[in-house]
């Protein structure tokens, strides 16, 4: 496996406790965040079987040591981004919370370009052997869409378990 997707995998907690530090989330926050964290896991595994069956993209064998499974990455892949989303969707939250609803609107809207550059990135320069998509711009318009409502997910029930965002207290004022 590509040494840049090692370090990624390892930066997922890093990410996770400087966002849970920096928004200054209290714990039932950060407990939410990391509920929606694992929702965006879960569904983020169910976009790979979709993408899959529709020929969108798909996993090559290299991204497995042991498998020839393509349609989906190996599974602690899905738990890094996990923990790494529940972190920047504290970011979300204080933007939801500091900007309403057409700040969260932009905040997924950069964090699904974000996603897509990322994984053209991914797919087209250091780590080609992992994963390949589709001709065209279908799969990476799906690809986009996917990112932006795998993260509206996260925050969805990040704000369904903690409520509406401006009346949350900081942990540090």
């Amino acid at each position: 496996m590509d040494s840049s997707v090692n370090l990624s995998l390892l930066a997922a907690p890093v990410i996770f406790i400087a966002c849970a530090y920096f928004t200054r989330a209290t714990w039932p926050r950060i407990i939410a965040a990391v509920a929606g964290g694992a929702a965006f896991g879960i569904l983020n595994v169910l976009a790979d079987v979709i993408a899959y069956q529709a020929d969108l993209w798909w996993y090559t064998d290299s991204a497995y040591s042991d498998s020839d499974a393509n349609w989906h990455a190996p599974f602690y892949w899905y738990l890094a981004a996990a923990l790494a989303v529940a972190g920047i969707s504290l970011i979300g939250w204080r933007v939801h919370r500091g900007f309403g609803i057409p700040g969260l609107a932009g905040f997924l809207a950069l964090f699904a370009l974000y996603g897509l550059i990322r994984d053209w990135r991914i797919s087209e320069t250091f780590a080609k052997d992992l994963i390949e998509f589709g001709d065209g711009a279908v799969p990476w318009l799906a690809d986009y869409v996917a990112w932006f409502l795998l993260m509206g997910a996260a925050l969805a029930v990040q704000t369904a378990l903690r409520g509406d965002p401006k009346r949350e207290q900081l942990a540090r004022t």
